[in-house]
């Protein structure tokens, strides 16, 4: 069929203008310096910034994934991002390109769930531990069916504060776990700044893994009920460890208790406010 195109189409004095998708602008070369004036701005401070997927299927990033590593990788400046919420349905390069552009003085807290449950599909975490903004993070809330302790002790023992949710202690193979909860600890007594460091799985340790990580930890306490203090090497500070069958909990020196509000102080609370309606509805 043949195209109808105007005089000004024949001169050469109008360019074509194709549908612009979300993915086709975030493609542009310097969109980011031309147009993002607010994230790109020195003075900006950003306290949380949650990047969620919520596909069901699929293995290519959505537009909106895309679109955003594109971005990021075009951002002249840091981001000052404190917090970073990080919820999709399997690891891609948009992680990596979202930690690139944070400010590493400013990032604290990174908050990561990786829904697809597929060993092969784990991030290189070494290339994360690379990172400055991997290596001076604080705050660490992991939910990786895959991660294995082999990478735990690797990558993730330098952080002050970390929760872990794994699959399976044990991954595609049954080797005896032993050896690397042993070397989790060595890890962690390097860590003078360590909060705690807990490790939860949905399928835990088998008994006789069990029974022997409990026999070495038995020349730092007899009784191993339940906390095992472990002491740093040179110093009076201690690691203490407690081992469940799916659970692993370290609580180093700089651990703090947080204090929780009776019931007796809540009970009280909504007396007073009960007699304050009382009283203004008297008036």
């Amino acid at each position: 069929m043949p195209q109808n195109f105007s005089q000004e189409d024949l001169n050469g004095e109008v360019e074509e203008k194709p549908e612009m998708t979300m993915a086709k602008v975030f493609n542009v070369p310097g969109f980011a310096e031309q147009y993002l004036d607010i994230p790109t701005s020195e003075k900006l401070r950003i306290d949380t910034l949650e990047i969620e997927d919520d596909r069901t299927s699929g293995w290519e990033p959505p537009i909106g994934l895309r679109a955003l590593r594109n971005t990021f990788s075009q951002v002249p400046n840091k981001l000052k991002i404190t917090n970073l919420e990080y919820c999709v349905l399997d690891e891609s390069e948009v992680l990596m390109e979202t930690l690139k552009a944070i400010d590493p003085e400013h990032l604290e807290s990174l908050q990561l769930n990786f829904q697809r449950y597929v060993y092969n599909c784990n991030p290189v975490w070494e290339d994360f531990y690379n990172l400055e903004q991997w290596k001076r993070l604080k705050t660490l809330n992991l939910q990786c069916p895959g991660l294995a302790l082999s990478d735990i002790m690797k990558f993730f023992t330098h952080v002050e504060n970390s929760n872990l949710e794994i699959h399976s202690f044990y991954g595609v193979n049954e080797i005896s776990k032993h050896n690397e909860v042993m070397q989790i600890i060595e890890k962690l007594l390097q860590n003078p700044n360590l909060e705690q460091f807990i490790i939860e799985a949905s399928y835990g340790l088998k008994s006789l893994d069990f029974a022997d990580i409990y026999a070495s930890l038995r020349q730092y306490d007899v009784n191993c009920d339940p906390w095992v203090d472990i002491p740093y090497p040179d110093s009076d500070k201690t690691l203490m460890m407690w081992v469940e069958t799916n659970k692993i909990w370290f609580k180093g020196p700089c651990f703090v208790e947080e204090e929780e509000s009776s019931d007796e102080d809540d009970d009280e609370e909504e007396t007073e406010d009960e007699d304050e309606e009382d009283d203004r509805m008297r008036d």
